[in-house]
């Protein structure tokens, strides 16, 4: 019976599209408007630069990777349709996507040639029915290939988007039909719960794009599948992720726990799938935009407090061997496999679909840490590959080739949540502008009410400089007050906001701070930042991290003899650790020596700076005993 009710559902729905024309699109047609208004809105990315640490790991990825990757190796799987039970078929998708958002951040000439080649070369592969696929035809829809079809239609939305080609949104909507007319609850149609190996997780995502196709084609079949995917969550033999997530079921128990064990295989055994996970959520995320489901919402909204509280680490990110395993706390493991970088991305990812839906701090709160901490420092110095975990303490190890490519899951996602960051230091709201993230940067922002302001901020790195002079250097096209709102960081216990140098106030961590006024050119805003070192202890061994700032510090084997030695950190009467100095250092973001009991000094770096020999020569350590 519950077969017949999803079936009526979707035919119900698909039914609306009746008598509509074929190649009908919403940036055509009148009245198509989401039922959800995001409470802050993306900044156009070229109306932002950043000229910071995160400006600086953009230019190594769009020097070593964007601008140099062999686009051919790519698309060749397309063209040889060998695949069997790979995922050759993903990564495509996932360096168009994040090309895209590179062109959007640093748009040129070479760049718009590559993604332009990339996408013409991908369609010539296309099959006379729509279908774009790395797999033989006995083996297609199952396994990874709808997963990674859900790349080839990201990719060919992001194209749209960028070019306005209707053509490239005909090929993502026959991909759409290829799928839909395979796939779904009448009989003789696949079950997407059963075509992959993670119990729907994997296939299940591809609500993400159908999602946003809709929102392009204003399709109703593509709305009725994109429900119809969401409905086979909560079916009989589907991962039930709404209904767990409401129910506020830790992750890690949604699905098999892993077994707990000291040995390197720690996390193996556990089916909770944390990046596919979350992907399915972010699908949510954006079909709740389209339809104002508030169940769909309070899902996702109930999964990211779930993975914040039970499973996020001292560096931002989460995952063991690539799944939920109750990581906040289990940090005191020496594990080799911590936090996939496809896991560190996915949860900024998903963080950001909260701070666009909400207006909550918190989530940039989140997403800087991650970024900070286990994004940037997986990236390979060079731009040009990427680790696939980011561990607590060890050896720094390049990603394997996954596939038989030249490729990698993580690395070609690593990108896609760096090239993301641009546009979240500055949003919108409907009422003026936030700042989230304080780098040396210029906006120009338009805002939603109509007209523009220009801000820009000067130098502050978190490392030796701990002050934000934001300066407002044009308004134009605004009559009366409008609200600006800076983020407090969580992690900035005594902060305190100066306007146009008048006496400094302290203002509470942990929020935004509000300020509406008639500004104009030549205001100025200071936000001194509490810069002082804090100490990080993990409930279980008693061990400790030493934090400043966004970043997480470490010992590494190069700047510090005594890196695997207990050191018995002297605290200050303001109940920190008491460091003895600050220092720049070419080619680091700089050293942080910090006293001991005994009177000697041990020296840390932070965390992007650890393991960046990528051998042993560079081992490292974020947790250590003080005794």
């Amino acid at each position: 019976m519950k077969t017949n009710k999803y079936l009526a559902i979707f035919i119900t729905v698909a039914c609306f599209s009746a008598g509509a024309e074929a190649n009908t699109y919403y940036k055509d047609a009148k009245g198509f408007e989401p039922k959800v208004r995001d409470a802050l809105n993306f900044a156009n990315p070229e109306e932002v630069s950043l000229a910071g640490t995160i400006d600086s790991q953009i230019q190594r990825s769009l020097k070593g990777d964007i601008l140099a990757w062999d686009i051919d190796s790519l698309v060749r799987p397309f063209a040889l349709k060998m695949e069997t039970d790979r995922w050759q078929t993903e990564f495509w998708g996932k360096w168009y996507t994040s090309a895209q958002l590179a062109y959007a951040y640093a748009p040129s000439g070479k760049l718009a040639d590559r993604l332009d080649y990339a996408r013409d070369e991908l369609l010539r592969t296309a099959l006379p029915n729509g279908e774009i696929t790395t797999y033989k035809p006995q083996y297609r829809l199952k396994s990874w290939d709808l997963w990674g079809r859900k790349y080839v239609m990201l990719g060919l939305i992001a194209d749209y988007e960028r070019t306005g080609d209707k053509a490239t949104l005909e090929a993502a909507h026959k991909e759409a039909q290829s799928i839909i007319g395979k796939i779904g609850p009448e009989e003789g149609k696949l079950d997407i719960n059963k075509i992959d190996w993670w119990g729907g997780l994997a296939s299940g995502s591809a609500l993400e794009p159908f999602a946003l196709l809709y929102r392009q084609s204003a399709d109703p079949k593509v709305l009725a599948f994109a429900e119809y995917i969401a409905s086979s969550y909560e079916r009989d033999n589907g991962p039930k992720i709404i209904s767990k997530a409401l129910a506020k079921t830790p992750v890690v128990e949604m699905f098999r726990k892993p077994k707990d064990r000291a040995d390197k295989e720690f996390g193996n055994d556990g089916r909770s799938k944390a990046y596919e996970m979350m992907s399915c959520y972010e699908g949510l995320a954006e079909l709740y935009r389209i339809t104002g489901n508030k169940r769909y919402f309070d899902a996702v909204e109930a999964v990211a407090e779930n993975i914040f509280d039970n499973e996020i680490t001292v560096l931002g990110s989460g995952s063991a061997c690539e799944k939920w395993v109750g990581g906040r706390a289990q940090q005191h493991r020496d594990y080799a496999e911590w936090m996939e970088t496809c896991v560190t991305t996915t949860w900024i990812k998903l963080c950001s679909q909260m701070l666009r839906l909400t207006g909550k701090s918190k989530y940039a709160d989140r997403i800087e840490k991650a970024a900070y901490n286990a994004l940037i420092a997986a990236q390979r110095a060079d731009g040009g590959w990427w680790a696939h975990f980011s561990k607590m303490n060890g050896i720094r190890v390049p990603a394997p080739e996954h596939c038989s490519m030249y490729m990698n899951c993580c690395v070609a996602n690593g990108p896609r949540s760096l090239m993301l960051l641009p546009k979240m230091f500055f949003m919108t709201h409907k009422n003026g502008a936030t700042i989230n993230f304080y780098e040396k940067s210029k906006a120009d922002l338009k805002l939603a009410g109509g007209g523009r302001i220009k801000m820009s901020i000067g130098d502050i790195d978190y490392i030796n400089t701990d002050t934000a002079n934001i300066k407002i250097d044009g308004v134009s096209g605004i009559d009366g007050p409008f609200e600006l709102k800076f983020r407090i960081p969580e992690w900035s216990e005594n902060t305190t906001v100066s306007i146009n140098g008048q006496a400094p106030q302290k203002v509470p961590s942990g929020d935004y701070y509000r300020l509406t006024r008639n500004w104009k050119a030549g205001d100025e805003v200071s936000i001194k930042f509490d810069l002082r070192p804090r100490i990080e202890k993990d409930s279980v061994s008693g061990r400790i991290a030493i934090c400043k700032g966004p970043y997480v510090y470490a010992m590494d084997k190069r700047y510090e003899a005594n890196f695997d030695k207990p050191a018995d950190i002297a605290m200050g009467t303001d109940g920190r650790p008491a460091f003895a100095e600050v220092k720049r250092a070419d080619g680091l973001l700089g050293f942080l020596d910090v006293k001991l009991a005994d009177g000697s000094v041990r020296r840390f770096v932070p965390y992007p700076d650890a393991g960046q020999t990528w051998d042993e020569n560079s081992e490292f350590r974020v947790w250590f005993s003080r005794k």
